[in-house]
């Protein structure tokens, strides 16, 4: 049966590709229940107006293919229609620790807005005027136990705000795959820390927190102006199942323009409504990839680069959904994020000393020495994924760009 999917996220430029990709997919892979939105890339008006206009550009997409007498394409979406919902508009104790970076608004020939994710009659989803951790809430609530996994790649804001809303209906998720942290590469936002938890670090360590049977004790520390001031229970006895899909393994799939281009070539010469949508948003971002890299080495915007890549950092996650974790190798680690140093907010913090046994022992208590419990039972158990088939890039331009 279909992994039956929640997919949190803060639509800029991956992440639209992410949402082609599940929707593009056949109806016995994937099925999408819930676009529950959060502020990252962009703010949240903007990611509501970027969603949107995904489905808008899907629905131009599947007319333009029927009367070219093309039923097939994006079997997910025709089989489920999912509610859309927006939630966080900031991380949990801060404002805002950065500009935003680049994400476009999606290209269609009509804009989008929040008014239209109200409108009476959607055709490919169901909007939603209550808050996305509520949404998320309610389908886990209404599901059996294990059957949903939820998608992240953005912020973990909202996935934050749900456990601490009801933690009890937050662990009956099967499974929550995120998008975020560094392992051994450095980050893409400071020298340590990967944008999504950079954003809102204290959600992200509150969230992997709750893979450890004692989630205390790698806990952040509560500050008077976090939104959340409540702690979860001392033990849990059913931790939360979390795979991480790190910079370490993302930065491993990438786009090329010589892949990109002649995959989409066909499209935009047919004037596919797709074709305003995906190739505006890629070609920006090899542009601006291409272009912080000559800055840094201090050539101008005209000097030739043919290494460009753009990473698939998001669609990652969407893959692993889609093939329900079968023939991926992942390790568990022991992964704690930094909330509050000056220079490492967001690091993905793991244990690298060698030579100490842990213990795994439930019922022991922790050592006062071991400080911050990582040789204990109190340590985050992460599923850091290290390795996915190498297709990625192909599957996903033969899937949202299928031959004409």
């Amino acid at each position: 049966m279909p992994n039956r999917v929640i997919i949190d996220t803060d639509p800029g430029v991956d992440d639209i590709l992410a949402l082609l990709l599940a929707f593009s997919s056949s109806a016995a892979e994937i099925e999408v229940l819930l676009v529950s939105l959060t502020f990252g890339n962009i703010e949240i008006r903007k990611c509501l107006r970027n969603a949107v206009s995904v489905f808008h550009v899907i629905e131009k997409e599947m007319a333009w293919r029927r009367e070219r007498g093309r039923e097939e394409g994006f079997e997910a979406l025709k089989a489920c229609k999912p509610v859309v919902a927006a939630g966080a508009d900031r991380p949990l104790d801060s404002e805002l620790a950065y500009e935003a970076l680049f994400a476009p608004d999606s290209a269609d020939g009509t804009a989008a807005s929040v008014r239209e994710l109200n409108a009476d009659e959607p055709q490919l989803y169901t909007p939603s005027r209550e808050l996305a951790h509520r949404e998320m809430l309610r389908l886990l609530r209404e599901n059996e136990p294990n059957t949903i996994t939820i998608v992240a790649v953005g912020p973990l804001t909202n996935l934050a705000l749900a456990a601490a809303e009801d933690l009890d209906a937050f662990l009956r998720v099967k499974e929550v795959v995120v998008m975020g942290g560094a392992i051994d590469e450095p980050g893409n936002v400071t020298p340590f820390a990967e944008f999504n938890v950079f954003a809102d670090p204290v959600a992200a360590a509150r969230v992997f927190a709750l893979t450890s049977p004692r989630p205390r004790i790698p806990m952040p520390v509560v500050s008077e102006c976090s939104t959340l001031q409540s702690q979860p229970p001392a033990r849990l006895s059913n931790p939360l199942n979390l795979k991480m899909a790190p910079l370490d393994l993302t930065h491993q799939h990438n786009f090329t323009p010589a892949a990109f281009r002649p995959a989409v070539a066909p499209l935009v010469q047919a004037a596919s409504p797709l074709a305003q949508l995906v190739p505006t948003v890629v070609e920006h971002t090899f542009d601006m990839i291409r272009h912080l890299r000559l800055l840094r080495a201090g050539k101008q915007m005209d000097d030739e680069e043919t290494d460009t890549e753009m990473s698939l950092h998001d669609p990652v996650c969407v893959w692993y959904a889609l093939h329900q974790g079968r023939g991926w190798e992942w390790e568990e680690r022991d992964v704690r994020v930094e909330t509050t140093g000056q220079w490492t907010r967001g690091m993905t913090v793991v244990d690298r000393r060698t030579g100490r046994k842990k213990v795994d022992v439930e019922e022991e208590e922790e050592d006062e020495s071991d400080r911050g419990g990582w040789l204990g039972v109190g340590g985050n158990r992460v599923g850091v994924l290290t390795r996915c088939p190498d297709t990625l890039a192909h599957d996903l331009l033969a899937r949202v760009t299928p031959t004409l």
